[in-house]
Formats: structure tokens, C-alpha cells, sequence
């Protein structure tokens, strides 16, 4: 089974851009607020190679793999989901 995380603030655009396309695509995930879990926040600074807090973060885990994404598209959301299965090519 797989599981999709998104890790984003209220207050950010693309996080509820993102939330908004993986409802669209019928895709369940849970969301973290960065702003609520420090070691979350801590966990996206590490991601973004320490420089600073980038937003939003999907992480896609299926069997072995794991697959991080920062501030993605749309495209690169559903690719990456049509690729493990958890949405059908178009």
C-alpha cells in the first residue's frame, strides 16, 4: 500500500494548491503542518539541503521506495502517481 504525505502550512498558496489537486485526483494523503510540528519543520529544512523552508513537500512511500517532491507541479504529481500505481494514465 502506499502512502502520501504532504508536508505544508495553512498559510501557503501551493500547499493548498497541492491538497486541492490530490482531492481532484482522488488521491488520499495526510498533511502535516509545519507549522504545528517543529520536527517536521525540521525534517523539510533537512530535505531542502538546510537552507531554508520550502513548501510544500509530497512524499510518496510504496513498498521499497520512496519518492520526495518540493513545490511540485501538477504534472510531476500525477506522473509520479501513474508511475506507482495509484492513479491511472490518462
Amino acid at each position: 500500500m502506499a502512502a502520501v504525505t504532504v508536508y505544508g502550512a495553512d498559510w501557503c498558496p501551493h500547499s493548498a494548491q497541492t491538497r486541492e489537486e490530490l482531492d481532484s485526483l482522488g488521491v488520499n494523503y495526510d498533511y502535516i503542518n509545519v507549522d504545528e510540528d517543529k520536527e517536521a519543520e525540521r525534517e523539510v529544512i533537512r530535505w531542502n539541503g538546510g537552507e531554508k523552508r520550502k513548501i510544500p513537500v509530497v512524499v510518496v512511500k510504496r513498498d521499497n521506495t520512496e519518492s520526495m517532491f518540493v513545490a511540485p507541479t501538477r504534472q510531476e504529481l500525477e506522473s509520479e502517481l501513474t508511475r506507482l500505481g495509484l492513479m491511472n494514465a490518462a
